[in-house]
């Protein structure tokens, strides 16, 4: 064998390895199979996607193919929230194929962009009259600041406390800010394993900090929710884009769960306002859901007879007993936390905690899995809004 004949078959061979060791370091963050450990929320659950462009702006797919993605992802909702969209954009709210679509708009604005969620009765406004009558509309709409740190559109921090959250986890950005290493092996391995995007899933330090302060400065009713920021369409040409990452990938990959009233009942008005009033209260949790299915999760208070759930307010005399409950049988880690400080630490699926002091509190569960070097890591799975003692 020649010089020539030897390199080559080094530069394949050293392929080969680069490609095998990518696999193998991807398939440490294959989804948990968590059947085995169903359990029952207590209170009505249903979980969706939010923020998604569709055709109306710069998105690739219709309402109907946005739809039909989020039924094979196992949605129950999802959220619509096209750029500066008009009334016209209403006519694409309604039940389709089962899955709720409910239809908000992205708000481009100096201090950031802004997702403008209303109600079903309530009027959208043209661009300049959103803009206008953004911190006027109280209960009349969800106001929530997209991509907080995204650079060429950062929300005002001080804009921030006039806001009812801001998204802590935006699939898009998890993208832009991952290391290039795992971006590698999301694109490598993305036409082959339906779980690549795990790889370039991480903790969003920043969010979570903007909102931990905002809430110790007094915004007691801030709250956060995990965002998908799909489009489905990068440009490669005029006439031709690449439909990637595919609708059906984000909403696997990052989902925010509303915990409701009652139950949904097929009634759109109805089923529509539950799913708002959910957002408002902060009664949601996010999950990083292709690491495994997040069904049965709960984080409640006992208080005498009655019992509470994430986004609910206690006028206690009596502190309550906290309960959580992960959908697993395999190795997690639990923080109990206040906007603050960390209060509780637990590496068990289920548990109490009594509490000792009033305030605000919720919950983050990890998985523990080994890394490509054997170190056991967490892996961050599950964020919650709080439960508040007052």
């Amino acid at each position: 064998m020649n010089a020539k004949r030897r390199v080559a078959a080094a530069g394949v061979g050293f392929f080969i390895v680069i490609i095998a060791l990518t696999y193998y370091d991807v398939s440490l963050y294959k989804p948990w199979n968590t059947g085995n450990a169903q359990i029952e929320s207590p209170f009505p659950v249903y979980s969706g996607a939010v923020h998604i462009h569709s055709v109306r702006s710069d998105g690739s797919g219709t309402v109907q193919e946005i739809a039909e993605a989020a039924k094979r992802a196992g949605l129950d909702y999802v959220i619509l929230s096209d750029h500066d969209v008009g009334p016209e954009a209403r006519s694409d709210a309604g039940y389709y194929g089962g899955v709720l679509v409910l239809v908000g708009s992205e708000i481009s604005m100096q201090e950031g962009h802004k997702l403008y969620i209303p109600h079903p009765d309530s009027l959208f406004y043209e661009p300049d009259s959103a803009r206008k009558y953004l911190y006027e509309l109280g209960d009349a709409a969800v106001v929530i600041g997209a991509h907080p740190f995204l650079p060429k559109c950062p929300l005002d921090k001080n804009v921030a406390g006039k806001l009812d959250g801001i998204e802590a986890v935006n699939a898009d950005v998890q993208w832009r800010k991952c290391s290039k290493i795992n971006l590698f092996e999301a694109f490598i391995t993305y036409p082959f394993l339906d779980y690549s995007m795990n790889t370039i899933a991480h903790y969003p330090h920043e969010s979570m900090n903007l909102w931990r302060q905002t809430r110790v400065d007094g915004s007691s009713d801030f709250m956060l929710i995990g965002s998908v920021d799909a489009h489905a369409n990068v440009k490669i040409t005029d006439s031709w884009h690449w439909e990637f990452p595919s609708y059906e990938r984000v909403f696997h990959m990052v989902q925010t769960h509303v915990i409701t009233k009652e139950e949904f009942n097929g009634d759109y008005s109805h089923d529509a306002r539950l799913v708002y009033s959910a957002l408002k209260s902060g009664s949601s949790y996010i999950s990083f859901e292709n690491f495994g299915d997040t069904e049965g999760f709960s984080f409640t208070a006992h208080a005498g007879e009655s019992l509470y759930t994430i986004g609910n307010t206690l006028n206690q005399t009596d502190l309550p007993v906290f309960s959580v409950q992960i959908p697993t049988d395999k190795n997690i880690r639990v923080y109990i936390k206040t906007p603050d400080t960390t209060v509780a630490v637990q590496d068990v699926s289920h548990f109490e905690y009594n509490v000792h002091e009033k305030g605000s509190y919720f919950v983050e569960v990890y998985q523990l899995r080994r890394s490509f070097w054997g170190k056991r890591i967490e892996i961050p799975w599950i964020f919650t809004n709080t439960i508040t003692i007052r």
